[in-house]
Parts: C-alpha cells; sequence; structure tokens
C-alpha cells in the first residue's frame, strides 16, 4: 500500500488504485486469461472506452496479492519531467533508492534522454527482490515521443520483479513486436473485454434483481453488442420500468447513437434541483465536496448543495470514480463525463461556462493547484487571470527552486502573450538561465527591456527592479562590472524586501562585480553583509550569496579563503538537501584541491558530482567532470581522462546545450596535448575561433589551452596567433580583474617571448605570474603549461618565500603517474632529478640536507668525513643545479622541491 499521505493532492489522487465495482460480472474466460497471464511480464489491455478495462485489471491486480503502483494518467503528464515525478511518487515505498534516483532526475538542470534514463531505473530496479506490478491506466492520452521513448526503453529492459499492464483506448506508438515475437506480452483485446450473453445476463439480474426471459435478453445482447457501460446505462434507464420488453422494442439503433438519450433519461431520473447543476460537477476533471460547493454555489438558483450531489451521484451508480482511499476525490466515467459536458453547452450560455471554468480556478488557485487552475482560467478565456496564478506562486517556485515546473507552467501561457508581459518574461528568464538555455535568457532580457521602454513612465518599481535584476546577469556574462553595478544598484533600490530571490541574486552579482571593479575586500563585505541578515526570507536563498563567496575568492585567487566558503557552501546544501548547492561546493572544493596539486583531495571532492548521470545544475557539474578529466590526466591514466571528456561531449550535445560545448572541446584539446598527442591537440587549436570574451569561471579558458598548444609549434602563423590570444585576453582579464586568469596568460607569455628570445620579458611576465600565484599556491595551472617552463621557473630571482613556492611548482613536474598513487607524494622528490637544471647526485643531495640545518662548512664535513673545501665545491654546483646564489635560497627552494623537510 502505497503511504499517500505526504504526496500532494495533484500526485497522490493519480495513484490510487479504483476500487472493483459493487456490481462486478466474473467472467471464467478473462479471468482464466489473465491468471495464465502471469508468465508474461507484460500485459497490453486495449479497447474503446466502456469496456471495464480499468476494472478488470483493478480486479485482477487485487487477486494477485502483490503490491500494485497505480499510475491514472491524464493530458497533463505529456511531459517527461510530469511522468517521471508521478512514477517517483508511485514506487517511492516499494524501493527508495529507485525513488531517489528519479528525484534527481526530475531536479536536474536538463532531463538526459528518454532511454537512458529508462535504462538506468531498469538497472536499480534489478536489485530490487520483492514483486511489483505497475500500471499506467489511460496511456492513449500521452502523445509526449520522449515518454514513449521512456516506456519503450524500460519494457526492453524490464527487470524480472515487475510487471507492468497498460491500459489504453488504442495500441500505444511502441515497438512490442520484438517483446511479443519472444512472448513476453499478454494482450487484452475488444473481444476479450466484450460482455457475452452470459455476462449480460448476470449483470441484468445483479442490477434489476429479476430473470428476465430469452427475447429480452438477446434485445439487450442486441443493443448493447457486448458493451459494458453502455449496458449499465441501459439499465440505468430500465430502473423502475415496468413493462422491459416494450421499452426496448422503442431502440431501433444501437448504444453508441443512443448515448445522449439514455444520459436524459438518466438525469431525467434525478431530483430537479441535482439533474439541473449535475453538469456543473463534470467541469473539472476531478471534483471533491468543498470543490463542488464552490461551483454549484455560484450557479443561478443554486437549491442543492455540492455534498448533496456527490451523495447523490455514488447512492445511484453514475459512473463516479473514488480517487483515494479516504473518498475525499471523484472522477466521472470519461463518457459519463463527456455526455455532462455537451448537456452543459446546452443549459448553459458561454458566459455561464466561463463562470463555472473561473471558479474551478479559483478553488484549484487557492489551494495551490497551480497547473490546473492555470488551464481552467485558459478554458475560460482568461490570459490575465491565468498570468496571475503564476505571479501569485511565483516566490513559492524560487524558493524551492523548481525551475522544471515554472518553466513548465509558462509554457501553457501562449508565447506571444509571454512576450507581451514583462512579468512573466522575467520569470522565463530565471527559468532559461537555470536549464541552461543561455540564448533564450539574453533573448528575454531583451524583450523585456524593450517593453519597459516602450512602457516608460507606467510601468512599477517592482518591475523595474527585476528587469534589472536579470540585465545584471546579462551583463555578468560578458563581464561588463559597470553595467552590473548600475544594474544591480537600480534592482537593489526598487524590489522591497519581500522580493528575496531577485534581492539575493542581485546582491551575489554585485559581490562578484566589484571583485572585477579590483575591490575585492568591498565584494566580500558586501555578501558577508547579506550573509548576516538572519532571520530575513533571504535565509532561503544563503547558498546564493556563499556560492558569490567562493566566486570572487576564486576571481581573486584566493584558495584559502575560496576553501572557507566551500565548505559552508557544502554544509549548507547537505543540510537543506539541496543538490545544487552540493554540486557547486564540490567544484569550489576540487579547484582548489586540484590547482594545490593535492590530487587525491580534488578527486574526492568531484568524484560523486562528476558520476551524477542527472545533472542538478549544468555549470558546475561540468566543471566537477573536467576537474576529474584532469585529475585523471594528472595520474597518467590518460584513458579514463578522455573517456569523461567524450562523456561531456555526448552530455552536451544530448540536452541540446551549447553553454559548456566549447570548454568540452577545449578539455579534449588539453588532455591530448598532456598525452602528446601534439597533432590531434593542434589542430583543434588552429581552428579555434575566439569569438566574444566570455568572463571564464571553470577549470578550462579554451582560448588559453589553443594559445598554449599553439606555442608548441613551429610555424610563425600559429606563433602569431597563440600572440594574439594571449594579448587580447590578458587586457580582458586585467579588466576585469581575474587574478586566477591573469596568473595562466602571464605564464604563457612568458613562455612566448622565450620562444621569440626575449629572456627579459619572459622573466618578468613569469615573475608576475609567480608574484600573483603564491599567496594562493597555485601549482597545477604552471605544471600543465608542460616543461617547457621548467627552465624559465629555475632562473628567477626571488626571495625566500616566492623560491620556496617556485620549488613547489617545479615538484608538481614530479607527480606519479602509477594510477594508484597519491598526488600528495609530489612532496618526496624522486631520484630523477625532475624540475632541477641538472639531477644532484648522492653526496650533493647530502650536503644539501646538512646545508638546510644551517651547518657550517666545517661541520658537514666532520659529519660526512669530507674536507671543509670540498663541502664547498659541493655547495657551489648545487647553488648552480638549484640556480640559487647562497646557501638560504638553496634552503628555500630546496624546501619547496621536497629535496629537504622544513
Amino acid at each position: 500500500m502505497i503511504d499517500l499521505k505526504n504526496i500532494s493532492l495533484n500526485i497522490r489522487t493519480k495513484l490510487f488504485r479504483p476500487p472493483v465495482v459493487v456490481d462486478y460480472v466474473r467472467r471464467k474466460q478473462l479471468e482464466s486469461l489473465l491468471e495464465d497471464g502471469q508468465k508474461y511480464p507484460i500485459i497490453l489491455v486495449s479497447a474503446p472506452a466502456g469496456y471495464g478495462k480499468s476494472t478488470q485489471i483493478s480486479h485482477w491486480a487485487a487477486q494477485t496479492g502483490l503490491p500494485c503502483v497505480w499510475i491514472s494518467l491524464d493530458e497533463s503528464h505529456n511531459e517527461l519531467g510530469v511522468f517521471l515525478r508521478h512514477l517517483e511518487a508511485g514506487v517511492k515505498d516499494w524501493s527508495p533508492s529507485t525513488a531517489e534516483f528519479l528525484r534527481k532526475v526530475i531536479s536536474s538542470s536538463d532531463l538526459p534522454p528518454a532511454n537512458h534514463i529508462a535504462d538506468a531505473v531498469s538497472t536499480n530496479l534489478d536489485a530490487e527482490a520483492d514483486k511489483l506490478i505497475l500500471v499506467f491506466d489511460d496511456y492513449h492520452v500521452i502523445h509526449d515521443a520522449a515518454i514513449h521513448l521512456f516506456i519503450e526503453s524500460f519494457l526492453m529492459r524490464m527487470p524480472e520483479s515487475l510487471r507492468i499492464a497498460i491500459v489504453t483506448r488504442r495500441s500505444p506508438p511502441i515497438a512490442l513486436g520484438r517483446l511479443r515475437s519472444q512472448n513476453l506480452v499478454l494482450d487484452v483485446r475488444l473481444q476479450n473485454l466484450m460482455f457475452d450473453r452470459s455476462a449480460t445476463e448476470t449483470l441484468v439480474k445483479q442490477t434489476t434483481g429479476v430473470d428476465v426471459d430469452a427475447e429480452t435478453l438477446d434485445k439487450l445482447q442486441e443493443i448493447t453488442e457486448g458493451w459494458p457501460t453502455g449496458l449499465r446505462m441501459l439499465l440505468l434507464a430500465l430502473s423502475g420500468k415496468t413493462d422491459i420488453a416494450t421499452y426496448l422494442k422503442r431502440f431501433e439503433g444501437r448504444v453508441w447513437q443512443i448515448q445522449e438519450y439514455l444520459v436524459e433519461e438518466v438525469i431525467g431520473r434525478l431530483p430537479p434541483n441535482v439533474a439541473k447543476h449535475i453538469g456543473a460537477t463534470a467541469v473539472p476533471k476531478r471534483f471533491s465536496v468543498d470543490l463542488c460547493e464552490s461551483l454549484i454555489a455560484t450557479t443561478e438558483n443554486a437549491d442543492v448543495s455540492g455534498r448533496e450531489i456527490i451523495e447523490l451521484i455514488r447512492s445511484r451508480g453514475l459512473f463516479c470514480i473514488p480517487l483515494d482511499e479516504q473518498g475525499e476525490w471523484f472522477r466521472y466515467h470519461h463518457l459519463f463525463r463527456e455526455m455532462l459536458l455537451r448537456q452543459v453547452k446546452s443549459q448553459y450560455s458561454d458566459a455561464e461556462i466561463n463562470n463555472l471554468h473561473i471558479n474551478a480556478a479559483k478553488w484549484f488557485d487557492n489551494d495551490g493547484q497551480i497547473e490546473e487552475a492555470i488551464q481552467h482560467y485558459l478554458h475560460a478565456g482568461d490570459l490575465k487571470l491565468a498570468t496571475n496564478v503564476i505571479i501569485r506562486h511565483k516566490d513559492r517556485l524560487l524558493r524551492n527552486q523548481e525551475w522544471r515546473r515554472l518553466d513548465r507552467v509558462l509554457n501553457m501561457i501562449p508565447t506571444e502573450h509571454v512576450n507581451r508581459t514583462i512579468s512573466l518574461l522575467v520569470l522565463q528568464a530565471w527559468a532559461s538561465v537555470r536549464m541552461g538555455r543561455l540564448s533564450q535568457f539574453i533573448d528575454n532580457a531583451r524583450i523585456a527591456q524593450e517593453l519597459t521602454d516602450m512602457e516608460a513612465g507606467t510601468v512599477d518599481d517592482v518591475i523595474l527592479g527585476q528587469v534589472s535584476g536579470i540585465h545584471a546577469t546579462v551583463a555578468s556574462h560578458w563581464g561588463d562590472a559597470k553595467a552590473i553595478l548600475a544594474a544591480t544598484e537600480k534592482a537593489l533600490e526598487k524590489l522591497p524586501p519581500r522580493h528575496a530571490f531577485e534581492r539575493t541574486e542581485a546582491q551575489m552579482i554585485r559581490g562578484v562585480a566589484l571583485q572585477m571593479t579590483g575591490d575585492p575586500v568591498a565584494g566580500r563585505d558586501l555578501l558577508l553583509n547579506a550573509l548576516e541578515q538572519s532571520g530575513s526570507e533571504i535565509q532561503h536563498f544563503r547558498a546564493r550569496i556563499l556560492m558569490g563567496l567562493c566566486y570572487v575568492s576564486w576571481c581573486n585567487g584566493d584558495l584559502r579563503e575560496q576553501l572557507h566558503y566551500a565548505s559552508k557552501l557544502l554544509e549548507d546544501g547537505q543540510q537543506r538537501d539541496n543538490s545544487v548547492s552540493v554540486a557547486h561546493a564540490q567544484w569550489f572544493r576540487g579547484a582548489v584541491f586540484y590547482q594545490r596539486n593535492n590530487l587525491d583531495a580534488a578527486a574526492d571532492a568531484v568524484r560523486s558530482v562528476a558520476a551524477e548521470k542527472w545533472w542538478p545544475h549544468h555549470r558546475p557539474c561540468s566543471y566537477c567532470l573536467q576537474t576529474m578529466a584532469l585529475v585523471y590526466a594528472a595520474r597518467g591514466d590518460h584513458s579514463r581522462a578522455t573517456e569523461l571528456a567524450d562523456d561531456l561531449i555526448d552530455r552536451n550535445i544530448e540536452s541540446r546545450s551549447s553553454y559548456h560545448l566549447a570548454d568540452a572541446h577545449a578539455l579534449q584539446a588539453e588532455l591530448a596535448f598532456q598525452r602528446g598527442d601534439v597533432a590531434a591537440a593542434m589542430h583543434w587549436a588552429q581552428n579555434f575561433e575566439t569569438g566574444p570574451l566570455i568572463a571564464p569561471w571553470g577549470p578550462l579558458v579554451p582560448a588559453l589551452v589553443a594559445a598554449k598548444i599553439l606555442l608548441f609549434s613551429e610555424q610563425a602563423d600559429a606563433l602569431q596567433k597563440a600572440e594574439e590570444i594571449l594579448e587580447e585576453h590578458s587586457v580582458f582579464f586585467e579588466s576585469i580583474n581575474n587574478i586566477r586568469y591573469q596568473i595562466e596568460a602571464l605564464a604563457l607569455r612568458a613562455v612566448l617571448c622565450t620562444t621569440y628570445g626575449d629572456d627579459n620579458a619572459g622573466n618578468e611576465f613569469l615573475a608576475r605570474a609567480v608574484t600573483l600565484a603564491e599567496p594562493g599556491g597555485f601549482i597545477r595551472l604552471f605544471v600543465n603549461i608542460g616543461p617547457d617552463i621548467v627552465p624559465l621557473l629555475n632562473r628567477l630571482e626571488l626571495k625566500e618565500q616566492q623560491l620556496e613556492y617556485v620549488g613547489k611548482i617545479l615538484a608538481g613536474f614530479a607527480n606519479p603517474t602509477d594510477h594508484g598513487q597519491s598526488g600528495s607524494a609530489v612532496a618526496e622528490m624522486p631520484k630523477d632529478g625532475a624540475g632541477l637544471l641538472e639531477a644532484l647526485s648522492k653526496r650533493e643531495r647530502e650536503v644539501l640536507n646538512l646545508l638546510a640545518r644551517r651547518l657550517t662548512n666545517k661541520e658537514i664535513g666532520e659529519q660526512l668525513f669530507i674536507a671543509p673545501e670540498t663541502v664547498k665545491r659541493h655547495a657551489h654546483n648545487i647553488f648552480e643545479k638549484l640556480n640559487v646564489s647562497d646557501r638560504r635560497a638553496a634552503r628555500a627552494k630546496a624546501i619547496g622541491l621536497g629535496l629537504v623537510s622544513e
């Protein structure tokens, strides 16, 4: 039994197995067919409306004694995310792990391909030992190709513990031929469900309590043609008739042609006040006592209550089906509802019908059922009221980060109306950027601004603040700090405190913009101040402020501070069960560990996020995957690194998102470069086009990867292209005060200058890079440039502290390539002398260790049993190989290299 208490009403009423009707007619042949069908994992029940498909499967499921998940489908399920949400709610009690997996899928920024989801669900369910029946009722309402693909793929890999029944009015558009050929599908068709003469006789006796003669029975069979619902309608019409035979002679057609007449007969036997208003209860697809009370109360001359109507409907058996165990929610049989709606059109004016829809919409709106409220307002032709539903519930959607649901309800509104409504454009912009649709986000912002300009003087302050907020985010993409500060200032000025989401976004981006202007302290203080606003609505979005602090630290090259805020973000994300926050936190942590060359810690941080098939947010998950690939490459496991890069390409293509496609191609080239496949890397670099300058945030900047690869070409045009890229991006990074990427650009310019023979300029660029990088402890960005930078680092004349840091960089070139070893092992310098101008001899290493202990030449000679002059000669050789001038410098650099301990 499914625990429905904690499931939303919208889902709860779709998961209730319909009860078997009181007058259920047992048919041995049909039941025997289903009983023999125990060997079939798939049951397809396909027949027109009214043939008892759902009733028969409900009875069969009850007889098996197995747990049953019943999903009643309707038009609202025609979106894969919605469909999977109901599947998650259905299986959560039977398989919590599968439900958790589906929850991650649903909350991902872009749903993966349906067949991939189906394969993963099947694999997950394979681990379950308990048997389960899963029923998809009314599958004919599904027309979404992604759902059909999901079901088709799932059926091809069904777990042994599962049996599936698909109940539909027509054959579903899924490939079942192969499954049928393998004898895995039991087909239950119209001819199996039709009432034969015996079943008709049984139902007549159960309903009327009397035996009818053979002639009358033949007439009933002739009229109904084995249609169970038609027979029930006819028997309702016969209720109270004394001369059944004479009454039946009036029917010259079949029930298919006389449905309307039968309904009139059935409804005509209801009390006049009920008959007059029963049509109003058919306006919503489902109804409760409270909803009926609301609808009936607004109809003209209502002298009956909704409760009275429902009680009478149930007592008369008028095709009313309960939707929950408590008997609070109901729906009519499809055919009966269709007939009632036709009566509504004949009994009510268009204005009255619209009023019924509006009243239903109001009820659903007040109950938080957004989609149904919007549907009814749209039926009433009132776009304004439909729009107001979204606006009224937006704060909850934003607070809960229900981006996919927000996107879905916005798509219910005609596009032309959205493009004329600033408030909807703003919401669509936020949904678009969160789901990785950057071009749509920019278009939304542009159209919103155009509308604001057109309506200048009439637009209220809140709208102005919201539009400014999305423009600040657009400006952050281009690294336009001046525009960000202007837009966020306006947003924060115009938006009142209750608009916590927009205000938080503005504060986060403003903090980053202050970093871009060269004032990271002001940016950090602004964000910390926002973080301290405890007890306010902003606490729902504190993770965004922590992300802002991480971005400020990253751009400022402050890895220590970045790790501090990333750890707080991780703690917050875990406490709130927020996968988006966790993914961001793990990327920021992984970036710190990777740049510090702590490969084990970097892998531990990003591994789980990189392995996720269903990404809650495209940006941090993409960055985690890139970092994991770079870790594998640093360990020498180029095969696994390449697999991840290929996976990143596939993810971007499958999700139809180009946001990180350039990063993915750059990663492939970077990995080719690191494994020595220079030809493949060079092919990509030579064809690389810079395009518009975009503020970078991740592990790689495609333009810098291209420049690095081009530096190793002997062709003048390649070097010229590298020079142009580096000059342009160096200016850009300095303009946005992005120290992290300034360091990398400066180091690459140093290599370029040396290639041109300008050692002085090369030394100057590299010294600046080291000076900027030393406080943060960056290592990998130097190491990834390649061994050509080693002699450049060795010839730098630096202070002790920087010499020790350079030693650590040089030690990074000695990383072990054994896949099982840790990146932290780089502190133990291998004996091959990697990172040195020339390897030290055994005696020189002994002398160096004693020099580092600050012993005199005489003291060293005594310990090693050599003359002081010999010690002096060894010291001279050591200074040359370390490229230093004295003992203090030698000690500092040797500590960094890991040749001696502190």
